[in-house]
């Protein structure tokens, strides 16, 4: 299934930042990338301004340590999109945390539903021709 196309409200992009912007981290990092959600849920919600600016240059320095295959260029193009959704800045502060708790579990379930879909791809190209499944 397909992500929605339709503009996303603010509180609801930012979260998905958050959970994008942890992603990245780990790919990076690796599994330490959990911290970085506990340390800045909150900072995000109170105050985005100050918060989202270092995160996203410190995801777009890791990006870089990604491996520079099609999921860099996802990430990279997914950050850039939903970036693009707030607007000209983020805001003084989000009061609608429930939209923005549902952008980032969004977000975090899509990414992860990717990832299995790209990991069943793997499988099913590394299957041996006896096991592949049948196109028709």
């Amino acid at each position: 299934m397909d992500r929605v196309t339709e503009p996303l409200d603010v509180p609801f992009a930012c979260g998905a930042i958050l959970a994008l912007c942890a992603e990245i981290a780990r790919r990076a990092i690796g599994d330490s990338a959990e911290m970085l959600v506990r340390r800045r849920w909150n900072m995000a919600v109170d105050h985005p301004r100050l918060a989202y600016g270092p995160m996203i240059n410190v995801a777009t320095d890791q990006l870089l340590k990604i491996d520079s295959g099609a999921s860099a260029v996802f990430l990279r193009r997914r950050l850039a999109d939903l970036c693009s959704s707030i607007g000209d800045e983020f805001p003084a502060r989000i009061t609608a945390e429930d939209r923005f708790g549902l952008g980032f579990y969004h977000e975090l379930n899509e990414l992860r539903r990717r990832r299995a879909d790209r990991r069943s791809e793997y499988a099913d190209a590394d299957a041996p021709e006896s096991q592949a499944p049948l196109v028709h």
